[in-house]
């Protein structure tokens, strides 16, 4: 799509159609954030700050290691545009080998989150808390089924570069 010719109408539409998707997943985030924080309050301050420490903990590290994926999709968009799909198959394969790496290097700090915020001043039953929060959220990731993990790849379908799960993938 040539930019240059798009009327007015036209560029907002295309910037409303790419925005409003990333503006409803921001809103979603931030209720279930809010959702939290309401819950966690009838529970006592403990909980509350407990609860807001450890995500913001997890949340620094969380934006970090996005820094890989907003890297990848810029690159994989041009490659595909270019009708590139060895690029698009390199660019995506090194995007995750980093992620993995990066997931590997930041999970220690997370499991053992509660000696890393005692020693940033942090009280001890605050920061037994909060990597209490990890732990149990690493517990119920545990628990799902290998067969209920979702797929994905990605693959030339009729209307081009498409992930697919891998369930729907013709072979």
């Amino acid at each position: 799509m040539n930019t240059a010719w798009m009327t007015y109408p036209q560029h907002i539409r295309a910037v409303l159609t790419l925005g409003l998707p990333l503006i409803g997943g921001h809103l979603a985030q931030f209720a279930i954030g809010l959702t939290d924080t309401i819950m966690l309050g009838w529970y006592g301050a403990e909980s509350l700050a407990a609860l807001t420490l450890a995500t913001a903990f997890f949340f620094v590290f969380f934006l970090m290691g996005c820094g890989f994926a907003w890297a990848v999709m810029p690159l994989v968009a041009q490659a595909a545009a270019s009708d590139d799909t060895q690029t698009v198959r390199r660019v995506t394969r090194m995007g995750l080998w980093l992620s993995g790496l990066y997931w590997a290097a930041v999970m220690p700090l997370l499991w053992f989150s509660g000696a890393i915020l005692l020693a940033l001043g942090q009280t001890e039953a605050l920061a037994a808390d909060a990597e209490a929060r990890f732990a149990s959220i690493d517990a119920l990731l545990s628990e799902i089924p290998e067969e209920a993990r979702p797929r994905v790849y990605l693959a030339r379908g009729p209307d081009g570069l498409a992930v697919m799960p891998a369930q729907n993938a013709e072979t």
